[in-house]
């Protein structure tokens, strides 16, 4: 009777919750630089200085994205930062060609006005060239002969 009375013994398993404060100082480091590259990757010209804090936003948000991973803590936070930077330095780089193709096409465009220019300068010299020669070759009564006036209608 005394074994009906005595309490079984139960196992009782103590689960510590897993500490994430790693992984959320990453991921919210990683959300301040991505949001910040991410403004900075939509002015003109800043784009490429943005990638300065967005690559660094983008290397922690996946790292706490990998750790939250591996201790099961939560993704919301690394998955924010992730996105984030990555979003930001799609931008950014979408911007730095966009710029770089800018300025070969005015590199072109410069080389192509700068031949024009050459063959309109080669061509007025030539027409000075010849009005030279023709004045040499004039005799001394044709030059006082004065043009016909345009008649205004």
């Amino acid at each position: 009777m005394s074994e009906q009375n005595s309490p079984s013994p139960q196992s009782v398993v103590v689960t510590q919750a897993p500490d994430s404060s790693l992984v959320n100082g990453l991921a919210v480091t990683g959300i301040v630089l991505g949001g910040i590259g991410l403004l900075g990757s939509f002015v003109p010209c800043f784009g490429m200085f943005s990638l300065i804090l967005l690559i660094p936003g983008l290397i922690l948000g996946g790292a706490s994205l990998y750790l939250a991973k591996q201790r099961a803590c939560p993704t919301t936070l690394p998955v924010i930062a992730t996105v984030l930077s990555g979003l930001g330095t799609l931008i950014a780089i979408i911007q730095i060609l966009f710029l770089s193709s800018l300025g070969a096409t005015g590199a072109t465009l410069a080389n192509e006005t700068e031949k024009k220019l050459r063959l309109e300068q080669e061509r007025l010299e030539q027409e000075m060239k010849e009005k030279a020669q023709t004045l040499e070759n004039s005799q001394p009564g044709d030059l006082l002969t004065t043009p016909p006036t345009p008649q205004v209608d």
